[in-house]
Protein backbone atom coordinates (compact mmCIF):
# COMPACT_ATOMS: atom_id res chain seq x y z
CA UNK A 1 0.00 0.00 0.00
CA UNK A 2 1.35 3.41 -0.51
CA UNK A 3 1.36 3.63 3.64
CA UNK A 4 3.41 0.85 3.45
CA UNK A 5 5.54 2.24 0.34
CA UNK A 6 5.66 5.60 2.51
CA UNK A 7 6.79 4.18 5.43
CA UNK A 8 9.91 2.13 3.65
CA UNK A 9 10.68 5.69 2.29
CA UNK A 10 10.18 7.48 5.73
CA UNK A 11 10.27 5.44 8.76
CA UNK A 12 10.97 8.70 11.09
CA UNK A 13 9.59 11.80 9.36
CA UNK A 14 12.51 12.38 6.71
CA UNK A 15 11.70 14.53 3.86
CA UNK A 16 13.22 11.88 1.54
CA UNK A 17 14.41 8.36 1.63
CA UNK A 18 18.40 9.95 2.39
CA UNK A 19 17.19 12.18 5.01
CA UNK A 20 15.72 16.02 4.57
CA UNK A 21 18.99 17.05 2.35
CA UNK A 22 17.47 17.93 -1.30
CA UNK A 23 17.49 16.29 -3.98
CA UNK A 24 20.54 16.18 -6.53
CA UNK A 25 22.48 14.04 -9.07
CA UNK A 26 23.60 12.33 -6.67
CA UNK A 27 21.08 10.38 -4.73
CA UNK A 28 18.42 10.09 -7.57
CA UNK A 29 17.28 10.04 -11.00
CA UNK A 30 15.26 12.86 -11.56
CA UNK A 31 14.47 15.94 -13.96
CA UNK A 32 15.47 14.25 -17.08
CA UNK A 33 19.41 14.26 -16.26
CA UNK A 34 19.59 10.82 -17.51
CA UNK A 35 16.66 11.07 -19.55
CA UNK A 36 15.94 7.52 -18.99
CA UNK A 37 15.28 4.61 -16.34
CA UNK A 38 18.63 3.55 -14.66
CA UNK A 39 19.18 0.14 -12.86
CA UNK A 40 18.49 -0.26 -9.61
CA UNK A 41 21.57 0.38 -7.26
CA UNK A 42 23.06 3.27 -9.34
CA UNK A 43 22.18 5.97 -6.72
CA UNK A 44 23.86 4.08 -3.64
CA UNK A 45 24.07 8.01 -1.63
CA UNK A 46 19.95 7.82 -1.85
CA UNK A 47 19.13 4.83 -0.44
CA UNK A 48 16.70 4.60 2.84
CA UNK A 49 17.17 3.88 6.39
CA UNK A 50 16.92 0.46 5.67
CA UNK A 51 19.27 0.14 2.90
CA UNK A 52 16.21 0.48 0.34
CA UNK A 53 17.63 1.58 -3.27
CA UNK A 54 15.83 4.00 -5.43
CA UNK A 55 12.79 4.83 -3.21
CA UNK A 56 13.22 8.46 -4.67
CA UNK A 57 12.89 9.17 -8.68
CA UNK A 58 13.63 6.56 -11.49
CA UNK A 59 10.35 5.23 -12.17
CA UNK A 60 6.93 5.76 -10.06
CA UNK A 61 5.74 2.43 -8.18
CA UNK A 62 2.44 1.33 -8.10
CA UNK A 63 0.70 0.79 -5.12
CA UNK A 64 -2.01 -1.62 -3.79
CA UNK A 65 -4.34 0.95 -2.85
CA UNK A 66 -5.84 3.88 -4.58
CA UNK A 67 -9.61 5.43 -5.02
CA UNK A 68 -12.66 3.67 -6.47
CA UNK A 69 -13.60 5.69 -9.89
CA UNK A 70 -17.42 6.33 -8.86
CA UNK A 71 -18.59 6.60 -12.42
CA UNK A 72 -19.53 3.76 -13.99
CA UNK A 73 -18.52 4.49 -17.86
CA UNK A 74 -15.41 5.80 -16.29
CA UNK A 75 -14.75 2.90 -14.19
CA UNK A 76 -16.09 0.69 -17.20
CA UNK A 77 -13.25 2.41 -19.42
CA UNK A 78 -10.48 3.28 -17.57
CA UNK A 79 -10.28 1.41 -14.27
CA UNK A 80 -10.21 2.80 -10.73
CA UNK A 81 -7.27 5.37 -9.29
CA UNK A 82 -4.48 3.49 -8.10
CA UNK A 83 -1.67 5.34 -6.17
CA UNK A 84 2.21 5.69 -7.78
CA UNK A 85 5.02 6.96 -5.26
CA UNK A 86 8.30 7.97 -5.56
CA UNK A 87 8.49 9.72 -8.21
CA UNK A 88 10.18 9.73 -11.68
CA UNK A 89 13.44 10.49 -13.92
CA UNK A 90 10.78 13.01 -15.83
CA UNK A 91 9.28 14.78 -12.72
CA UNK A 92 11.09 17.51 -10.46
CA UNK A 93 12.18 17.38 -7.42
CA UNK A 94 8.80 17.94 -5.31
CA UNK A 95 7.62 14.67 -6.97
CA UNK A 96 10.84 12.38 -4.79
CA UNK A 97 9.32 13.74 -1.19
CA UNK A 98 8.62 10.25 0.65
CA UNK A 99 4.99 11.49 1.20
CA UNK A 100 4.53 12.34 -2.15
CA UNK A 101 1.72 10.16 -4.42
CA UNK A 102 -0.18 10.74 -7.52
CA UNK A 103 -3.55 8.81 -8.09
CA UNK A 104 -3.17 7.34 -11.68
CA UNK A 105 -6.09 5.11 -13.95
CA UNK A 106 -5.06 1.13 -13.58
CA UNK A 107 -5.32 1.40 -17.35
CA UNK A 108 -2.04 3.92 -17.28
CA UNK A 109 0.51 2.49 -19.17
CA UNK A 110 4.42 4.81 -19.61
CA UNK A 111 7.87 4.81 -19.74
CA UNK A 112 8.42 6.25 -16.12
CA UNK A 113 5.76 4.04 -14.13
CA UNK A 114 6.65 0.32 -12.35
CA UNK A 115 6.47 -1.38 -9.58
CA UNK A 116 8.50 -2.68 -6.72
CA UNK A 117 8.36 -6.36 -5.59
CA UNK A 118 8.06 -7.50 -1.80
CA UNK A 119 7.88 -10.36 -0.41
CA UNK A 120 7.61 -11.07 3.34
CA UNK A 121 10.38 -12.90 5.44
CA UNK A 122 9.37 -16.46 6.24
CA UNK A 123 8.26 -16.81 9.87
CA UNK A 124 9.47 -19.89 11.51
Amino acid sequence: TSEERRFAASPDGRNYPWGNEEPHGELANFMEEVGAPTPVGVYPAGAGKFGHQDLAGNVWEWCEDGEVEKNPDHRAKWGDRHWVTGGSWLNDARALAAAFRLGLRSSFRGGDVGFWVVISASQG
